[in-house]
């Protein structure tokens, strides 16, 4: 009776890990993102353990215990290793452009090339600039 009852339990575990299964890997060939399809790969795994943890109950034998352990690290650090890759990956695109401030250009009459001043931060520190005809009178 109590074989009845577990050979029964086991054939519907086995049928919901099969359709887990199905359902998380549709989920990773579809998934929009490379998150999802990380996540749907560490379904996988779990499922997968599940399974060896079923056969090792049916069977009563123990010789894939470190199977499943070595399956458990890797299953972790597999998807723990590639979100951190991914997340500094969205850091660096994500960075915002240092926001630029408008510049005024002011002849330099001495070496005769360009010089860029910022004067939005101080306008009362306006370069004046002698040569033109608006700047003769002195500051704005």
């Amino acid at each position: 009776m109590i074989d009845t009852i577990m050979l029964v339990l086991s054939g519907a575990s086995l049928a919901l890990l099969v359709a887990a299964a199905v359902v998380a890997l549709i989920r990773m060939s579809i998934g929009p993102t490379n998150m999802d399809r990380i996540a749907a790969s560490d379904v996988v795994t779990g499922i997968l353990l599940a399974a060896i943890a079923a056969y090792v109950i049916l069977t009563k034998d123990d010789t894939t215990l470190p199977v499943m352990l070595a399956l458990g690290m890797v299953g972790f650090a597999g998807p723990v290793a590639m979100a951190r890759f991914l997340q500094d990956d969205r850091a660096v695109e994500e960075q915002p452009e240092e926001p630029t401030r408008p510049q005024t250009e002011v002849e330099d009459t001495v070496a005769g090339g360009a010089i860029t001043q910022d004067t939005t931060e101080h306008p009362e520190h306006e370069v004046i600039d002698p040569t033109h005809p608006a700047d003769e009178g002195g500051p704005r």
